[in-house]
């Protein structure tokens, strides 16, 4: 089985990791704003720890990409991909990535 199959699905198997993708996808996004952004939604992500090994399971999976935002002075994350499909008879995954403007 593709090792990329079973860190996407492992990555898109909690409801946190989800919400972080679409908090993602207009904007780029630290960790402290991931943070505030959740607390605001009332989800309980346990610590900034915790957050951050969330952010570096989606980052494995390509479905998140990361680097250095200049502006905010801090790693920050963007979701690039618009489109999962997942083979199950064959164990692969497909992504489809778009590239988005990011509003910072």
């Amino acid at each position: 089985m593709d090792s990329s199959y079973v860190t996407v699905i492992r990555a898109l198997n909690s409801p946190i990791r989800r919400m972080i993708l679409r908090m993602c996808c207009d904007n780029s996004c630290s960790i402290n704003e991931l943070a505030e952004k959740l607390t605001a939604e009332n989800i309980d992500y346990k610590s900034r720890d915790s957050l951050y090994k969330q952010t570096e399971l989606l980052v494995a999976s390509g479905l998140l990409d990361k680097f250095y935002d200049v502006n905010k002075k801090a790693i920050s994350y963007k979701n690039p991909v618009v489109e999962v499909i997942i083979d199950i008879e064959n164990f692969t995954v497909e992504q489809r990535k778009e590239e988005r403007i990011i509003t910072q």
